[in-house]
């Protein structure tokens, strides 16, 4: 790669960093105070020398810078996701299942509350009630009954 490429990019990240905190004032497409996009331009000529060149030779600066970012992209995404990092269209996706997810229980919850209250109505509620405390109850008698085999298979190994 051109160290002159290297040295912009370097210097880019630097700025980025101390832009880092402004860019939470970012709104409706505006700059942040501060982070002047011109600025950024003006560094690339500088660390590309080409100040006094053609529109036609920037765009293909462009072009190559283009590709640069592309290619920065195809080696960096690979560690960032062994690293745990995702990108942002992937953590968007995921986002809108979550949400859907979130109103779906939501409103089984809603439908849940309305059949329960529909049941103490009828009388019905405490049936449900003794349901889970036999349920409680056989889940705790499986556990206790589960520690006292491994209890005395633990104690015949020990005396064995």
């Amino acid at each position: 790669m051109n160290s002159q490429f290297l040295e912009f990019f370097g210097n880019y990240l630097i700025q980025a960093a101390r832009w880092q905190n402004q860019i939470s004032q970012l709104s409706g497409g505006k700059t942040p105070t501060g982070m002047d996009v011109s600025e950024l331009g003006r560094l690339f000529k500088q660390f590309c020398s080409i100040g006094g060149r053609q529109e036609s030779e920037f765009a293909e600066y462009a072009r190559m810078w283009q590709q640069a970012v592309e290619n920065f992209q195809s080696v960096f995404c690979p560690y960032a996701k062994m690293w745990g990092w995702v990108p942002e269209a992937d953590y968007q996706v995921l986002q809108k299942k979550c949400d859907l997810l979130e109103k779906k229980i939501r409103k089984q919850d809603q439908i849940i509350s309305q059949l329960r209250s529909l049941l103490e109505e009828k009388g019905l509620g405490q049936v449900e009630m003794l349901q889970r405390f036999q349920s409680l109850i056989q889940d705790q008698s499986d556990e206790f009954q589960t520690f006292m085999q491994n209890f005395g298979e633990a104690f015949a190994k020990a005396k064995g």
